[in-house]
């Protein structure tokens, strides 16, 4: 699997990382999305919920800093892209 190397242009397009085509495959997605947010953030979102649509990935929760937010982000865009990654969790 690639991973993001940051700079100030993205390496992936959307044919690397296509959004799924049925329900099914979109709501494996989120799950997977989901476990490594928990995994890479120690768990540290709340209320996290992660969305799958044909318009992209949609991040959502809270958590105490924006390292965490970074990190729940960094974790998604492993398995979506960032071009289509769209990170809704605030800082409280």
């Amino acid at each position: 699997m690639a991973t993001h190397s940051g700079g100030n242009g993205s390496r992936f397009g959307p044919e690397e990382y296509p959004l799924p085509e049925t329900l099914e495959e979109a709501e494996q997605l989120a799950a997977s999305i989901e476990e490594a947010v928990r995994r890479e953030t120690g768990g540290a979102v709340r209320n996290l919920h992660v969305e799958v649509s044909r318009k992209g990935v949609f991040l959502e929760g809270y958590c105490d800093t924006y390292y965490c937010k970074q990190l729940a982000q960094q974790a998604a865009m492993c398995l979506s892209g960032d071009d289509r990654l769209t990170n809704r969790i605030e800082v409280s």
